[in-house]
């Protein structure tokens, strides 16, 4: 009767939490709940959730006002090992506010 060619059935875009691709599923439902375009992607946030914790926590002691130093002596790691891991926060947190301003509201 009155089916659809294969192929041309309607797409809906996701974008992935772990690396910002986009990414297309078959039906909203899946829109809604789909976060990783890939298992690759879905495995590699839950390897790295711990140590995304630690660096969310020394970038917001940072933030609140703590010196370098005395988060690299709490964490046991260097100066410069801090100040790459608060500039790399900083730039995820503000890559995140791009990709929420970019999603496109479901009807």
């Amino acid at each position: 009767m009155g089916r659809q060619p294969q192929g041309t059935r309607k797409q809906y875009e996701c974008i992935c939490q772990t690396c910002g691709e986009r990414f297309l599923v078959p039906d909203p439902g899946q829109q809604r709940s789909r976060r990783y375009c890939s298992i690759a992607c879905y495995a590699a946030s839950r390897w790295r959730s711990q140590e995304n914790l630690r660096n969310q926590k020394m970038y917001e002691l940072r933030s609140a006002g703590q010196t370098l130093g005395d988060i690299a002596k709490q964490y046991g790691v260097s100066k410069e090992r801090v100040r790459q891991i608060c500039n790399q926060e900083a730039r995820r947190l503000e890559r995140q506010s791009s990709m929420v301003d970019r999603l496109v509201p479901l009807a």
